[in-house]
């Protein structure tokens, strides 16, 4: 099947659709993607596998997402950009920014921003425990997402923080999803967050099984969270 094929039919079994401009930037950023892979290792999912396992995965968000015209998405940890840059183009009035440690994904974010004119995306460098604690990011977003980024108990003190009260932070998981669930709620009470709901589904040509989590903040995280670099992942609250 060709990749522009492979992508429509793909967005129709989520029950999306994408307008041809869309389709054109994503077949781009797939380019991007292909010709950044010769020289460094961005991502392990390779050809054609990018448009279900990256861009099919990253739009499944957008089923459950409501987002309003102008709102604002934080993505933690994106990587080659997802799910922050799909849901980008799926959705282009939304403002994101996103904040990775790595430099090289960076820079390789700037040339993907600017091959196919995405407006209002700002990249912040630096890790999520170290922006967390800025009075500018802290408690200011009112959608936050984090894609295979790290265990859920680990993943809510990267990501809550970020969240304004009455937002709503996406946990983008696999089948372990709702298992990394019964160890979180030490973590919620900490950070301010509460368990809404998840969506459970199958992507549409491997039928790997996926799993969105949904987190409500309702007051602020304690003061001391996140911890400094490193310890959420080797001492996560439990």
């Amino acid at each position: 099947m060709k990749l522009r094929a492979k992508l429509r039919e793909g967005v129709k079994m989520l029950g999306l659709s994408l307008t041809p401009g869309q389709e054109e930037q994503f077949l781009e950023y797939y380019a991007c993607l292909e010709q950044a892979g010769r020289k460094t290792n961005l991502t392990s999912i390779k050809g054609e596998d990018v448009i279900e396992l990256h861009f099919l995965d990253s739009l499944t968000g957008a089923l459950y997402l409501p987002f309003q015209k102008q709102d604002l998405l934080l993505d933690v940890g994106s990587g080659a950009g997802f799910p922050g840059l799909a849901l980008k183009i799926y959705r282009p009035d939304l403002r994101l920014h996103i904040i990775d440690s790595a430099q090289k994904k960076l820079r390789f974010l700037t040339e993907v921003i600017t091959r196919l004119s995405l407006e209002d995306v700002v990249l912040f460098h630096g890790r999520a425990e170290e922006y967390g604690q800025k009075e500018d990011f802290r408690g200011k977003y009112p959608w936050v997402a984090a894609r295979a980024l790290a265990p859920l108990p680990s993943l809510l003190e990267l990501c809550l923080p970020f969240v304004a009260t009455g937002g709503i932070f996406c946990a983008y998981k696999g089948p372990e999803g709702l298992k990394e669930l019964n160890d979180s709620f030490k973590a919620l009470s900490f950070l301010g967050g509460v368990y809404l709901e998840n969506h459970r589904l199958t992507l549409p040509y491997t039928g790997a099984n996926r799993c969105l989590l949904f987190f409500q903040k309702e007051k602020e995280s304690k003061p001391q969270y996140p911890r400094r670099a490193g310890l959420p992942a080797r001492k996560p609250i439990q």
